[in-house]
């Protein structure tokens, strides 16, 4: 993983607008911070215990690994996931 992963999961916990960004266009706002393919399929899996292996990984997330910070960005990612998914529901017509 590169260290601007690790730099973005924090902007999503740490800034409102680049997580609301996030939660309404995923794919754009990641490719804008520079995310490879791989790192993108991770935030999108919404899988906590692989988001915060990458995170704890990264070169910059090596700092983060005994502190309460993965598990601060990976509750804040899967929620920002788990609202892009229920956003994009196809849903019947009434």
């Amino acid at each position: 993983m590169a260290e601007n992963f690790t730099n973005f999961v924090l902007k999503l916990a740490q800034d409102p607008q680049t997580l609301a960004q996030f939660q309404k266009q995923p794919d754009p706002t990641m490719k804008a911070a520079d995310l490879s393919p791989a790192e993108q399929s991770i935030l999108l899996s919404g899988n906590a215990a692989v988001i915060r292996e990458a995170l704890v990984a990264d070169v910059g997330g090596k700092d983060l690994a005994g502190s309460i910070w993965p598990i601060t960005v990976v509750v804040a990612v899967s929620i920002a996931v788990f609202v892009h998914a229920a956003d994009t529901e196809v849903k019947s017509p009434e």
